[in-house]
């Protein structure tokens, strides 16, 4: 949020009508009074109680006015206070790609979060379409723009092909794609991330990493959105399903979502202690339409509360 002068004033002038007499005379009580104003107004206790506007003149503005602008600064600056979430792309897709798929889920949560996202470390070959060659005519974030710009977190082939409903004992490129991200998440640019944020291939990635930072005991990120979420099929990840996750949780799928089936996704909710789910009609995509606000409103409030 923009603070200037302007909108600072019209805040202040709002709190000044609004606040308790109180509140007011807390935040003076904590400031000294300078030795020339005290001997103008010996009756300065008075003055403390009673908050009335002859005391809005002079020193008043270097005593009063100034730290209390301060004040509602910072107290606008905290309540303005927005979520850190890392964004872990699809399957064929690119961090700019997810970034622009994604569009309305920003500007849905431009007041609760800032989305950051990185880029999968593995191409995919062309002609491996795999999971997102499902239905190409459904409206998938897992279907690149930019055909030149198609990563994946690991391969179930050994010929860089990926489909998410094979069974297999090959997750070609998957430690190298954790070990990317742990990276990212303890070395973050500017802070610290609150969340992290998973679509299809990348939220099948995310439900390891949930379950490896409580194995782990990190503290990587405090809460995880997972949209069209599935159990991995690779059994070599066998390993980080023994266990739930107890971090907050946003489970979010489309009732005709050809790509990664209603079941798949709702197979991975027992890996999550009490998780939250986001049900819509629609297929293989990031909602984030008017019936879903609710939802992620409240999930996301509670983020917030809790940060």
């Amino acid at each position: 949020m923009q603070c200037d002068e302007k909108f600072i004033g019209v805040s202040l002038s709002h709190a000044i009508r609004g606040l308790r007499l109180q509140a007011f005379s807390t935040e003076i009580n904590q400031r000294r009074l300078s030795q020339p104003l005290l001997s103008r107004c010996p009756q300065n206790s008075g003055l403390l109680q009673r908050f009335d506007a002859r005391f809005l003149e002079e020193e008043k503005h270097k005593i009063l006015v100034q730290p209390l602008k301060r004040f509602v600064l910072e107290h606008l600056m905290a309540s303005n206070k927005r979520l850190k979430i890392l964004c872990i792309h699809g399957y064929r897709q690119s961090g700019q790609t997810f970034r622009e798929k994604t569009g309305s889920l920003r500007k849905l949560l431009k007041n609760h979060a800032e989305f950051v996202y990185i880029t999968a470390p593995h191409k995919v070959p062309p002609g491996n379409l795999g999971s997102a060659a499902a239905s190409e005519s459904e409206a998938s974030c897992d279907t690149p723009q930019e055909k030149n710009d198609e990563n994946g977190w690991w391969f179930s082939r050994e010929d860089d092909y990926f489909k998410s409903t094979d069974y297999s004992n090959i997750s070609k490129g998957f430690q190298a794609s954790v070990d990317m991200i742990i990276s990212v998440l303890e070395n973050p640019p500017d802070g610290g991330f609150d969340g992290i944020l998973g679509f299809s291939q990348g939220a099948c990635l995310v439900s390891m990493l949930c379950l490896l930072q409580q194995k782990e005991q990190k503290n990587w990120f405090k809460f995880a959105v997972l949209v069209a979420g599935f159990k991995s099929r690779s059994s070599n990840h066998d390993i980080f399903y023994l266990h739930q996750a107890a971090i907050p949780s946003l489970h979010v799928y489309g009732e005709t979502d050809r790509i990664i089936s209603t079941e798949m996704s709702q197979e991975l909710l027992q890996y999550f202690e009490n998780p939250t789910t986001l049900i819509h009609s629609g297929g293989h995509f990031v909602p984030a339409s008017g019936q879903q606000k609710k939802m992620y409103f409240d999930f996301f409030d509670k983020m917030l509360t809790a940060s």
